[in-house]
């Protein structure tokens, strides 16, 4: 395709004649270059001749050989003395010059020496040395050159740089921890009157025991100190006392020295008078409070079964609650499962 701009040859038929024309790219700096050496050789005088003539036989000579006269032109002076070859020019680069300053008077230098060398400029000849080191690099661009980093470097740091980072989170998650149980641990006394711990335990009635009864109840205080721990009447016939998960036995819905057997309505009475005004701490609450059909503020309960950093990941992708003997062996160094926990 002679019109075609990517591939440099071009074809052209001329009477049947295939005609190969070649398009060759020149850099500015190669056409400098080329411009430099034809000015000069414009500017050298020519170089000196010697011409031999051949002349009719001549008498023999001492001096010269029969048949051959030598003529010489008139001795031409030196080459080297005839023509002025530029010499070398070293710029000596002013101290504290760095960056575009450096750049600025390096152009500036190159632009002086332009004028008044004119076309016997070459910029090959021209060097820039910088105070107490060597030169500034050749070509007359000058300069050191820019320190390359390797991507094994770059990965290296960027790796060290998240080691580092992934420590100090570590670290400050660590301290937060610790102040936080310090703070509980100095927790004053009208603080730890604030908070109050809920557990209930139910049994079923009805048919197959798929409905729950109120068993037991117990309130707690900061310290563990038992508030209020009482057996409660059940008003139908209990027909699953969950005893696996709750530990409620039926000789204990009888009444025992131990533990009191109060109604309903007492419970309710006596458990709210204790919760009322405080924060309420517990696992799964809304069915402790429903067994108790009582009601307590949102912002004052603190529900280990609904806080996220408790929960798991589903299937789905939504938190769940977690079970409460896990929570118990993470945090407490509990047991598995046995009596007395309600799932």
């Amino acid at each position: 395709d002679p019109g075609s701009r990517t591939n440099p040859t071009c074809i052209r038929v001329y009477h049947k004649k295939q005609i190969r024309i070649m398009t060759f790219f020149m850099s500015k700096k190669s056409k400098a270059a080329m411009k430099a050496r034809k000015a000069r050789r414009k500017s050298s005088p020519p170089k000196p001749s010697t011409s031999i003539t051949l002349t009719a036989p001549a008498p023999p000579s001492s001096s010269a050989p029969s048949g051959l006269k030598l003529i010489s032109t008139p001795s031409a002076p030196s080459l080297a003395a005839s023509v002025n070859l530029p010499k070398p020019r070293r710029i000596t680069v002013p101290a504290g010059l760095a960056g575009q300053p450096l750049r600025d008077f390096r152009k500036r230098t190159r632009r002086a020496l332009k004028a008044e060398m004119g076309d016997a400029y070459d910029e090959k000849l021209v060097k820039f040395v910088e105070v107490g080191g060597g030169g500034g690099g050749g070509g007359g661009k000058g300069g050191k050159k820019r320190a390359m980093v390797s991507i094994n470097e770059l990965v290296a740091a960027e790796n060290e740089a998240k080691v580092r980072k992934d420590a100090d989170e570590k670290r400050s998650k660590r301290q937060k921890k610790a102040s936080e149980k310090i703070e509980r641990q100095q927790a004053s006394e009208s603080e730890k009157g604030n908070y109050v711990a809920l557990d209930c335990e139910m049994v079923g009635v009805g048919s197959g025991g798929k409905r729950s009864a109120l068993a037991r109840a117990t309130l707690v205080g900061y310290d563990g100190d038992v508030l209020l721990d009482v057996m409660v009447k059940v008003g139908e016939a209990v027909t699953d006392f969950r005893t696996k998960y709750s530990g409620v036995r039926a000789k204990d819905l009888k009444g025992s020295a131990d533990i009191d057997l109060v109604t309903l309505q007492k419970c309710q009475k006596d458990v709210h008078g204790l919760i009322s005004g405080k924060v309420l701490v517990g696992h799964a609450l809304s069915n402790d409070l429903k067994a108790l059909m009582l009601d307590h503020p949102r912002g004052m309960r603190r529900d280990t079964a609904r806080y996220a950093p408790y929960q798991r990941k589903g299937k789905d992708g939504k938190m769940r609650p977690r079970k409460l003997r896990d929570l118990v062996a993470e945090n407490l160094g509990g047991g598995g499962q046995g009596e007395g926990f309600q799932e």
